[in-house]
C-alpha cells in the first residue's frame, strides 16, 4: 500500500486533572504503526489556564521521530475553532486529515487501517471505526446516525464491540477518532475549515458528516476496534454547556437541513420545540429559558448559513427513519438509546456498505 500524507489534529483544553490519560494519547499517537514521514502531529490548545499545556508542550518537544507542530491559542475557541486551526496548519501534500480527542487511545494500527479503507473507496470522504470505553470494554461509538427529526443516535452505544459484523454507511463519523479526505472536506465547505466557528462543540462532527453527503461523498464505520474514549474526561463536568450546544445545535439543524418532516400541518422547527417542550418540562424555568436562548442562537445561525450557502440536503445521508406516524412520535419522545435498539436491525440491513 502506498502511504499517503496524513495530518492528525489533537486538541486540548484544561486537561490537568486527566494528565496522565492525556500523555497516553499523545505516546499512542507516536507510537503509531505508519511511516514517520507520512504523518504528522498537530497539537492545538485552545487556551488552557491550568497548565496542562505546558506539560504537553514539554512532553511534544522532548519525542522524536513523527513530525510535530504545536499551536497556542489565546482563548478556548471550541472543538470548532480549535480544529479549525489545526486544519489550516495542516501540511499542504495531506490526503487525509484524522481528528483525534485527548481522551482518547488510538491503537498501533489504526491509522494504517483508516488510510487502507479510505484509499479502497475513493468516493469515502469521512470513516471511523469501533471506539471502545475502557472503563467497560464496551462500545462507545461505532458511527453515528442522524433521526428524520434530526436528533443524533448513536449506533451500538453500550453493546458489545462484537455485535458489529459488517461495515455500514453512517450519518457521520464521530469527531473522537475519524479520518476525513481534505478534497471532500474543501468540497462540502467551499473554505479553509471543517467546522462552523460559531456552533463552539457538540455539532461539529454532524454537520461536517451530513455536508459530506450533500456534496456527494459518502461517510462509513468498519468493524475494527481503533481506540479506546473516556469520553466526557475533559468535558464531562459542564453538564449544562453541553446541553446547551445540543440543543443549538438541533436547531440549528432543523433550520438549515432541506427535510421536510410536515407540509401542511407544523413546519420541522415547531414539531421539535414541542417534543423539547415535553421532554423538558419539569427543568427549572432558568435552565429553559437557557435553552430556548441557545434555540434562538442555533436558528439565527442557521438562517444565517442557509441564506448564504443554501440547505443542506440531508435526505442524501442514511437516516434512522420511521414507517408509521406512532413511530414517528415515538421518535420524538423515546430516549434516544431506546429509539437505536428499536431501530438497529433495520438500520444494520439498510445501510451495508457497498462494496460492488
Amino acid at each position: 500500500m502506498a502511504y499517503p500524507m496524513v495530518s492528525i489534529i489533537w486538541l486540548n483544553y484544561n486537561s490537568k486533572h486527566i494528565i496522565d490519560l492525556v500523555l497516553r494519547s499523545l505516546e499512542a499517537v507516536f507510537d503509531i504503526d505508519y511511516p514517520r514521514d507520512r504523518y504528522e502531529l498537530i497539537v492545538v490548545d485552545n487556551g488552557s489556564s491550568d497548565g496542562s499545556f505546558e506539560t504537553i508542550r514539554g512532553f511534544v518537544e522532548k519525542r522524536s521521530g513523527a513530525r510535530k507542530k504545536i499551536i497556542g491559542l489565546d482563548r478556548n475557541l471550541g472543538f470548532s475553532g480549535g480544529n479549525n486551526a489545526g486544519f489550516r496548519a495542516r501540511d499542504r501534500d495531506a490526503k487525509y486529515v484524522v481528528l483525534l480527542n485527548n481522551d482518547a487511545v488510538p491503537s498501533k494500527d489504526s491509522l494504517s487501517i483508516f488510510v487502507e479503507e479510505m484509499e479502497k473507496r475513493p468516493y469515502l470522504g469521512g470513516a471511523q471505526g469501533i471506539i471502545v470505553d475502557p472503563r467497560t470494554g464496551l462500545v462507545d461509538t461505532a458511527g453515528d446516525y442522524v433521526s428524520e427529526h434530526l436528533f443524533p443516535l448513536a449506533y451500538l452505544r453500550g453493546r458489545s464491540p462484537n455485535d458489529m459484523v459488517r461495515p455500514l454507511y453512517i450519518s457521520y463519523p464521530n469527531g473522537a477518532y475519524s479520518i476525513w479526505r481534505v478534497d471532500a472536506v474543501l468540497k462540502a465547505n467551499k473554505t479553509e475549515r471543517m467546522f462552523y466557528d460559531e456552533l463552539f462543540a457538540y455539532c461539529d462532527d454532524i454537520v461536517l458528516g451530513l455536508k459530506i453527503w450533500d456534496s456527494g461523498y459518502k461517510a462509513a464505520s468498519f468493524p475494527y476496534i481503533v481506540a479506546k474514549h473516556s469520553r466526557g474526561s475533559t468535558l464531562g463536568r459542564h453538564y449544562l454547556a453541553q446541553v446547551l450546544h445540543s440543543f443549538k445545535c438541533i436547531s440549528f439543524l432543523s433550520h438549515i437541513s432541506s427535510l421536510s418532516l410536515s407540509k401542511r400541518l407544523m413546519t420541522r422547527s415547531q414539531i421539535i420545540k414541542m417534543s423539547i417542550l415535553v421532554q423538558m418540562k419539569f427543568l427549572p424555568k432558568p435552565i429553559l429559558g437557557k435553552i430556548w436562548r441557545a434555540w434562538s442562537d442555533g436558528k439565527k445561525l442557521g438562517l444565517e448559513v442557509r441564506d448564504s450557502e443554501g440547505f443542506i440536503d440531508v435526505s442524501k445521508a442514511p437516516l434512522v427513519r420511521f414507517g408509521s406516524i406512532a413511530d414517528k412520535i415515538l421518535g420524538l419522545i423515546l430516549p434516544r438509546y431506546m429509539i437505536m435498539e428499536r431501530m438497529r436491525k433495520a438500520i444494520e440491513e439498510a445501510y451495508r456498505l457497498d462494496e460492488a
